[in-house]
């Protein structure tokens, strides 16, 4: 059991024990620490003593020498009231009791830790202390010291990468940050750090770090410009000031994982191995900020980065967003390979390519969809084969059929070429005619989709910390609880939100922290917003498609968890539609937690919504299927299924079968419990339905009594 722990790679090395009561420091630096760290960082814990009389009183008398060693054993013992070390001819640190911060920093290392490994690294080893009349001891921790810092270096160099691949551009600068501090004179993390910033949208410290690097023996005037001009285009937010709302465009929280795969998938490309990507969620979910924040990442690699949208008024040009892709690519050396025939055809849709290409005479007559579609392709792939290329097209949901069909056919094509198609687009497409197209692009097996699901309260913590401090933890997750609840965790309506909140004056920037209200934190008051909760609710129901919304009607009409195979029956959809409508209420993460293998309607102002957006019909439709399914569920627990279903009947307005059921569930009590407790039942149940139902219902029910008496099989009824 680890007893004690060495520290050195920080600015006062010391010996703690610990004991039941805490950590108590029983040794600062001396030459007992030294003969410690010396001892620790031996790859077998162990020295002779003429060694270490050697490293540590260098220029004594033996006799002398050996006395003093003595001594520091001696002290060692006394002060940690434990025998670290031990041994006759040769001195042992016991290392199952003690833990020396270089064998740990090194164990994470190796591990892949890196986080913790930074942890245990304040700064450079015994960097702040000496030992005297031991110039060997100083020559051994000068060259440790020299090693451990290089690998600090590659360490910082890594995460500064992965934060980078993943987007976090604050986190990479504070990375290079630490790198300059560790060399000053090095400019390869300074121009990192004016990259960064200018890719965090922080052009003004850009511009002040980018002259710090030009005072530099040798700065290099282009890879400056070229660091500044990385960030151009990019929408990352700006810290917010003292006093301020929220910026503009505020950090991206909750899409590290997904931007991090994509530059992967970019990576790969670039080695030769294409393909597309789908990013796919609700309206608002981030699709056009994540794509906008991935171009400046990925032209920081080699390869021609092209971005591109659709729109929904493109029809009369079905392939629009490909052709302006390929004609910001026009001066591609690449697009010299493609066939002479193919670049005729471009030369007549891209002015640009005709005036590259003089001899590529454009056709008198229109070209026919399938021959421009050949054409783009070729001259796409003839680029590829020069350069990578990685193609964004946003709201692809807009795009026509034969955009969508164009996109899957060069999917199938780039698997072994340098080439990404990245689509964002709503997971759920609303246009019956792009519906198939759509379906088939998400399903293809080129193509990967990745969900960009709802944030979290962690997300929304995240994003708050990375504007200001939140100087209570508790006030700001309730604050980011309460937030995903009355927003769904939609990131459009996050903001909105928060910037409402802050425009009144509710929440605010002061000293640089977050100045939380009490009544934000409180579940009873209400949130002060110019959407109510119910308002946002219905946008993100209406932004569904058809299918989608009446699946989550029919659950929330049900009211209880239901099986796909229910499902089926309560929305009178097919299965396989079924089956697609829950996955997208899942992505959107509107659906309540349920038993393995079944489905529930949140129980909030979702589950009201989504009986409230459907018309009376549908409506009064839904209740009779949802009077159906209980019936037939009656026989596994007739008192409840019963009651379940005359509920259902009575709101679907056939009152005749509600007080059939009714009374089949009284009857069924009556077996149970006799003729007053089936009564009982039967009036309670009757309270309870809305007035206006009740005359009608009571009337019925002395018929549906008699007709239940005279059943073939039946006793004497609940009468």
């Amino acid at each position: 059991m680890v007893r004690f722990l060495l520290r050195t790679l920080t600015p006062r090395p010391h010996l703690v024990a610990r004991t039941a009561g805490g950590e108590r420091e029983c040794l600062r630096f001396s030459k007992q620490l030294a003969l410690l760290a010396y001892l620790g960082a031996r790859p077998d814990g162990a020295a002779s003593r003429e060694e270490l009389v050697s490293l540590l009183w260098d220029g004594s008398a033996q006799r002398d020498a050996r006395h003093a060693l003595r001594q520091v054993i001696h002290q060692i013992r006394r002060h940690a009231e434990a025998e670290l070390v031990h041994g006759d001819g040769a001195l042992c640190v016991r290392r199952e009791e003690l833990e020396f911060d270089v064998v740990r920093f090194r164990q994470e290392l190796a591990a892949g830790r890196l986080e913790d490994a930074l942890a245990l690294y304040e700064t450079d080893f015994l960097s702040t202390v000496t030992v005297p009349d031991a110039p060997e001891f100083e020559r051994w921790a000068d060259d440790l010291r020299r090693q451990l810092a290089a690998e600090r270096g590659e360490l910082l160099r890594t995460l500064l990468a992965r934060a980078a691949d993943e987007g976090r551009w604050a986190q990479a600068a504070r990375y290079a940050r630490t790198l300059i501090e560790q060399d000053p004179a090095d400019p390869e993390p300074r121009l990192r750090l004016v990259e960064l910033l200018a890719l965090s949208g922080d052009t003004v410290d850009a511009r002040i770090e980018a002259e710090r690097v030009r005072d530099l023996p040798e700065a290099d005037e282009r890879a400056i410009a070229r660091a500044l001009a990385a960030g151009a285009g990019a929408t990352a937010g700006h810290p917010a000031s003292p006093g301020a709302g929220l910026p503009e465009h505020p950090p991206l929280v909750g899409r590290t994982g997904e931007f991090a795969h994509v530059v992967e998938r970019w990576k790969a490309a670039a080695a030769g191995t294409g393909g597309a990507v789908l990013l796919a969620g609700e309206p608002g979910s981030g699709k056009t900020r994540l794509l906008a924040e991935l171009a400046p990442r990925l032209r920081q690699d080699r390869g021609l980065v092209l971005a591109a949208r659709c729109y929904p008024v493109e029809a009369g040009e079905p392939l629009a967003p490909f052709v302006e892709l390929l004609a910001a690519a026009h001066a591609a050396p690449g697009l010299a390979g493609a066939a002479p025939g193919s670049l005729a055809t471009l030369a007549g849709v891209i002015p640009e390519i005709a005036a590259r290409f003089p001899g590529a005479a454009p056709p008198a007559t229109p070209v026919h969809p399938a021959v421009l579609a050949a054409a783009l392709l070729e001259g796409l792939l003839a680029i590829a084969d020069e350069q990578p290329v990685a193609l964004l097209l946003d709201d692809a949901h807009h795009a026509s059929p034969a955009a969508l069909g164009f996109a899957h056919r060069l999917a199938r094509r780039v698997a072994h070429r340098p080439l990404l198609l990245v689509l964002a687009a709503r997971d759920a497409v609303r246009a019956p005619r792009q519906t198939r197209a759509m379906r088939d692009l998400a399903a293809s097996d080129a193509v990967e989709t990745i969900p960009l699901p709802p944030l979290d309260a962690a997300d929304v913590v995240q994003l708050l910390g990375a504007l200001a401090r939140l100087p209570q933890e508790a006030a700001g997750a309730a604050l980011a609880a309460r937030v995903v609840e009355h927003t769904g965790g939609v990131p459009a309506h996050v903001l909105a939100l928060l910037r409402d909140l802050s425009g009144e004056g509710r929440l605010a920037i002061r000293d640089g922290a977050w100045a939380i209200t009490q009544g934000l934190t409180d579940r009873r008051t209400p949130l002060p917003a110019a959407r109510s909760r119910t308002s946002v609710a219905r946008a993100r129901l209406e932004a569904l498609d058809p299918p989608s919304r009446a699946l989550l009607a029919a659950l929330a009409v049900w009211q209880r968890a239901a099986t796909a195979q229910e499902l089926a029956l309560l929305a009178d959809q097919p299965e396989d539609a079924v089956w697609e409508g829950l996955a997208v209420l899942a992505r959107r993460r509107l659906l309540a937690h349920s038993a393995e293998g079944s489905y529930a309607a949140p129980r909030d102002a979702t589950g009201e919504v989504a009986r409230a957006v459907v018309s009376p019909v549908v409506l009064a439709e839904l209740h009779r299927n949802a009077a159906t399914l209980a019936e037939l569920r009656a026989p596994q627990d007739p008192v409840r299924e019963w009651f379940v279903a005359a509920r259902h009947a009575a709101a679907a307005g056939d009152m005749e079968r509600a007080a059939g059921d009714a009374v089949h569930g009284a009857g069924a009590i009556e077996a149970r419990s006799g003729k007053s407790a089936a009564w009982k039942e039967l009036y309670t149940w009757l309270d309870a339905l809305p007035e206006p139902l009740k005359p009608d219902i009571a009337a019925r029910l002395p018929q549906a009594l008699r007709e239940d008496t005279a059943a073939p099989g039946k006793g004497e009824s609940a009468a």
